[in-house]
């Protein structure tokens, strides 16, 4: 379980921008609480990491700029039902750069999808403005660890510039978490009680079919759980 927030800015338009508009004063809910999956294997060298996260925010507001899509525009001042689905897939592939049974550092790659669905909807009126698009990107990624025994830390970060044909993405993920061990051992079923922090920022700029997409929005928040361990 994890207690995400969403902050951040969108822009849509069928010329150019001519600003962004922040979510949460066009009515998105900040806070929200969500359910996500993280499995980590360990194959020697290599770690191989695959999560995917998402929420739902939405709630009604106000537009601080124009938005057009389709000859249709909601002007700056306008209140609008507003909803925004922001997730992150992805997966990593470190290896130990220095392995050791207290402390390992590793680098690597890996590859995520960012899936944004947003809609802007005036109060009111039929009229709609609505971008659902999938980013995907390779990454970099680097993995920290520090074994107590019983307690365990470890860090995650991946990250990219993406540039091609006008459109942009950039993503930048840390995942920071600890864990207790409540039972088993290395060579057989172990059972832990999971915290940790996690921020996701993602930035993308692309063409959605002759519109003009200009996003930058930031998903964090702490979560904790339980974790079996084979």
């Amino acid at each position: 379980m994890q207690e995400v927030s969403l902050e951040g800015e969108i822009g849509i338009a069928s010329g150019a921008i001519s600003g962004t508009n922040d979510i949460e004063t066009a009515g998105v809910e900040k806070d929200s609480s969500v359910f996500g999956l993280r499995l980590d294997f360990d194959l020697g060298a290599p770690r191989l990491t695959l999560s995917t996260q998402g929420s739902t925010h939405d709630g009604d507001g106000t537009l601080e700029f124009d938005i057009t899509q389709n000859g249709v525009t909601i002007t700056a001042g306008t209140d609008v039902e507003t909803e925004v689905d922001m997730a992150l897939h992805q997966l990593a592939l470190t290896w130990d750069l220095i392995p050791t049974d207290m402390f390992e550092l590793g680098l690597g790659l890996g590859a995520a999808a960012v899936d944004l669905d947003a809609t802007f909807r005036e109060t009111g009126t039929a009229n709609e403005i609505a971008t659902d698009e999938v980013a995907g990107l390779p990454v970099l990624a680097a993995r920290a660890g520090l074994d107590l025994g019983r307690v365990e830390f470890s860090l995650l970060a991946t990250g990219m510039q993406y540039d091609y044909d006008g459109d942009s993405a950039r993503l930048l993920d840390f995942d920071l978490m600890g864990r207790l061990k409540l039972f088993g051992g290395d060579k057989r079923l172990a059972g832990f009680l999971m915290a940790g922090y996690r921020e996701l920022s993602a930035e993308v700029e692309y063409d959605d079919d002759g519109d003009n997409i200009d996003a930058d929005l930031t998903l964090s928040g702490p979560y904790f759980g339980l974790v079996l361990g084979l």
